[in-house]
């Protein structure tokens, strides 16, 4: 259902670890980036940090999304 949660879904600890497990076959870059904005920083933040503009920043970390969306469907 585009890739939302549905409302009330309840994360169980298989859907963290398969989650944690596809994290981890990303390209170096994109698993950067998850991880970074996970832990809770800002776009601008991480972009920063990379030496990139925010916009770049972003469309990596939406193709990655879309990457993990795919994977764990």
């Amino acid at each position: 259902e585009n890739g939302r949660v549905k409302a009330g879904y309840k994360y169980t600890d298989e859907d963290v670890a398969d989650l944690r497990r596809n994290v981890d076959l990303l390209p170096v870059r994109e698993k950067t980036i998850i991880k970074e904005y996970f832990k809770g920083k800002s776009m601008s933040d991480i972009a920063r940090e990379n030496k990139s503009s925010r916009q770049w920043i972003s469309r990596i970390y939406n193709d990655a999304v879309v990457k993990l969306r795919r994977a764990m469907a």
